[in-house]
């Protein structure tokens, strides 16, 4: 045998690195790779994460696929479809909106007619005019 004696990392020089959520010592390896929690806390973290996205997919187009929207998109999709409706209505969106006030419109029988549709045959159809306030249609 050579001289070499075989030393052991003592736990002083070399610390194992503790999670960050449970306090769960983990292989410096893990470290090394730039995780700071240990492999079973990294899987709750990671199933969070993806449950996250999950709920943020949307298919792109017209028989696309789902695909993930980020939060930033998000923003930037919501703040164009709000301004479009903003843009469009002529009534406020949210709580304080103001419902128009329905339009009541009345009709009275005016007469018969018997036309003449693509193939030739006639059926008959009522018509009907709009009373105004003052009685006249």
């Amino acid at each position: 045998m050579s001289g070499a004696v075989a030393t052991k990392a003592s736990p002083l020089t070399n610390p194992m690195p503790v999670c960050a959520k449970c306090g769960e010592e983990f292989p410096q390896g893990r470290k090394a790779l730039g995780y700071s929690t240990c492999q079973s806390c990294g899987e709750q973290v990671a199933k969070a994460e993806l449950d996250k996205k999950f709920k943020q997919a949307l298919p792109s187009h017209h028989k696309g696929g789902y695909t993930y929207v980020s939060p930033e998109q998000q923003r930037i999709l919501l703040r164009e479809t709000t301004s479009k409706v903003a843009r469009e209505s002529e009534y406020s969106v949210g709580r304080g909106r103001v419902t128009p006030k329905a339009i009541t419109r009345k009709y009275r029988f005016s007469h018969w007619e018997w036309p003449v549709d693509k193939l030739g045959r006639r059926t008959k159809r009522a018509v009907f005019k709009e009373v105004t306030d003052d009685g006249e249609s």
